[in-house]
């Protein structure tokens, strides 16, 4: 009877672990009227799907520093606007406008490029240079052109691994002896 319960109980075990759990919270989407912004200027931005009737925080999150943006609060429908102002210290950069639920989980994403003030409405960019492109989540383009020896290469060591693991498996498939006279 003991050998049962230890089964049943390894059984319930592995039926728990392998059921999957739903997140506390959907993911949400938020989009921004304009992206990229200028630094220091106002950020208009729309985000549904989020949980519905509750209180959002919203963050500004660079690479070394997390700027608070505000608090706000979801409708019915799940649904939130506004306008916020960026605070002056986020300088030029990428960005990430998080919306933290009350618990900090994070309920919704939008990466954001901040460019120079002066190189935004496109006056003074012929005096500080040309805005340089910011990496992005997208997948790039690597064209990737293989001559005839590198083929060459890369078929001889396929073929030479190959043969290695059928000689290391034939030796290890053959009769063994016993040890026994």
């Amino acid at each position: 009877m003991r050998r049962e319960v230890v089964a049943g109980l390894i059984w319930l075990l592995a039926f728990l672990g392998a059921v999957p759990t739903a997140p506390a919270h959907e993911k949400g989407v938020i989009r921004l009227r304009t992206n990229p912004l200028p630094a220091g200027s106002e950020i208009e931005l729309r985000g549904e799907r989020l949980p519905r009737n509750a209180p959002l925080r919203l963050e500004l999150r660079g690479t070394l520093e997390t700027f608070p943006l505000a608090e706000v609060r979801t409708d019915s429908a799940g649904v939130v606007t506004g306008r916020f102002g960026l605070p002056a210290e986020a300088g030029p950069g990428n960005y990430a406008l998080v919306a933290l639920a009350a618990d900090g989980e994070e309920v919704g994403r939008v990466e954001l490029v901040l460019v120079p003030a002066a190189a935004a409405d496109g006056h003074a960019r012929h005096e500080a240079g040309p805005v340089e492109p910011h990496a992005t989540a997208e997948l790039m383009d690597v064209p990737v052109a293989r001559n005839p020896a590198e083929w060459v290469a890369i078929v001889g060591l396929s073929l030479l691994s190959l043969g290695a693991g059928a000689a290391l498996l034939r030796g290890s498939a053959g009769p063994r002896a016993c040890g026994r006279d």
